[in-house]
């Protein structure tokens, strides 16, 4: 919460119409012989473990199968993690609307193929089928 201190008085900045000190020191207040110094209080909301433990969500990449449709023209970045054994590993990943979505290999190789075939080609979904080692992709075109 900002205040504005004067003659050993303290109001808040919101009093002056205003709720950034920066706002207000920007703006010329007072008159002649007034010395105003301006404070800024931090009220920041303290949670328990409790609380930051039920609050938690991991952060997750999601599969690109959850898409309805998937434009040819997304950008794809690799990235690079460590497993549990601490091997490190490279997935490939897109991002839409702030959500990371992972791009296996297979798609990108079926895409290759369906691009010489359809260079027109701007948008596709994915199916999965299988479980596990078992997991095939397949890509099928959208027009």
């Amino acid at each position: 919460m900002g205040l504005l201190r004067y003659s050993g008085k303290e109001k808040p900045l919101s009093r002056f119409g205003f709720d950034d000190p920066l706002k207000l020191a920007e703006r010329k207040i007072g008159g002649i012989g007034r010395s105003y110094e301006i404070t800024w209080r931090c009220n920041k909301m303290k949670k328990t473990i409790r609380q930051s433990a039920k609050a938690y969500e991991p952060k997750t990449t999601k599969s690109i199968v959850e898409l309805k449709s998937i434009s040819t023209e997304l950008e794809v970045e690799e990235k690079t993690f460590t497993d549990k054994d601490g091997k490190e590993f490279t997935i490939n990943v897109v991002e839409i609307s702030g959500e990371e979505y992972r791009v296996p290999t297979s798609v990108i190789k079926q895409l290759k193929v369906l691009l010489v075939e359809k260079p027109a080609m701007t948008e596709f979904k994915v199916i999965k089928s299988g479980e596990g080692l078992n997991t095939t992709y397949t890509v099928i075109p959208l027009e």
